[in-house]
C-alpha cells in the first residue's frame, strides 16, 4: 500500500502519510457534497484540508507547517480501522469501522468528534461488528452492511435486523447498491442478491408488535 494517487488526466501524484494520511492503507474516499474529501484509511480518518492546487494538478498545503490531511482519530483497536465512508440526505457523515458504526460530528469551530450508532445487535464477548457498505434507498431507509448480514434504520428510527445466510454461517454483506427500479443489490459472502425491499410502513407496524429486538428473516421480495 501506497496511500492516495490522483489522476488528473496525463500523471498520478501520490499523497501519503507524509502529507498527513494517517495509513497508507486507503480503504476509500468520500467526496461530499460541500466538495471536501474524507479518506478511510487503515488508522482513523483523513479530511483533506484547504490547500490550493496549481494548474499542474499539485496541492500546495497552506503556509507554514500544516499538511495536507488533517488525521482524525476514530477510536481504539478495531475501531480505527475504517472501512467505508457514507453521505446521507441530510447531509450526515457515516464512518463504518471494523468495530461498529460511528457519525462525524463538526463543531462551529471546525472540530471534529466521532458518535457511536446503536444498531441495535449484541456483538458476541471478543467479537466485532465489521461495517462495509451503506446505502440510503428510496423510502429513506438506511441499508448497513455488517458482518453479521444488514441492518435496517427505517425513517422513524426504529432498527431491523435481515439475516440473510443460515445460523452459524458467515453472513457478510460488502456492497449495497439501489437500481432505477428499485431493486436493491446485495454483494454477499455467498454471491450477489437483488430483491425488492419490503415498505418501511409494513416494517415499522410488524416491530411495533414485536419484542425491542425486532429480527427479520426476509429482506424482501427476491429478484
Amino acid at each position: 500500500m501506497q496511500g492516495l494517487n490522483r489522476f488528473d488526466g496525463q500523471r498520478f501524484v501520490e499523497y501519503s502519510v507524509r502529507d498527513g494520511l494517517g495509513s497508507a492503507s486507503v480503504f476509500d474516499v468520500l467526496e461530499t457534497r460541500e466538495g471536501d474529501y474524507w479518506v478511510a484509511t487503515e488508522a482513523g480518518v483523513s479530511r483533506f484540508a484547504r490547500a490550493q492546487v496549481n494548474r499542474d494538478g499539485v496541492a500546495h498545503p497552506p503556509a507554514g507547517p500544516a499538511k495536507l490531511f488533517t488525521n482524525h482519530v476514530v477510536g481504539t483497536g478495531a475501531a480505527n480501522i475504517v472501512n467505508v465512508l457514507y453521505q446521507d440526505r441530510a447531509g450526515r457523515i457515516i464512518v463504518g469501522t471494523d468495530d461498529g458504526a460511528v457519525q462525524i460530528e463538526r463543531s462551529p469551530d471546525g472540530g471534529v468528534t466521532f458518535r457511536k450508532l446503536d444498531l441495535g445487535l449484541t456483538t458476541p464477548a471478543n467479537d466485532t461488528l465489521r461495517i462495509r457498505a451503506f446505502l440510503e434507498d428510496r423510502e429513506g431507509s438506511l441499508w448497513i452492511g455488517t458482518s453479521r448480514g444488514v441492518v435496517r434504520r427505517l425513517p422513524g428510527g426504529e432498527m431491523v435486523e435481515h439475516q440473510l445466510a443460515p445460523a452459524g454461517q458467515p453472513d457478510y454483506v460488502r456492497a449495497l447498491l439501489q437500481d432505477k427500479d428499485g431493486r436493491i443489490w446485495m454483494g454477499h459472502k455467498f454471491g450477489l442478491i437483488a430483491f425488492v425491499p419490503e415498505s418501511h410502513t409494513a416494517l415499522a407496524a410488524r416491530q411495533a408488535l414485536s419484542p425491542n429486538r425486532f429480527v427479520a428473516l426476509d429482506v424482501g421480495r427476491l429478484s
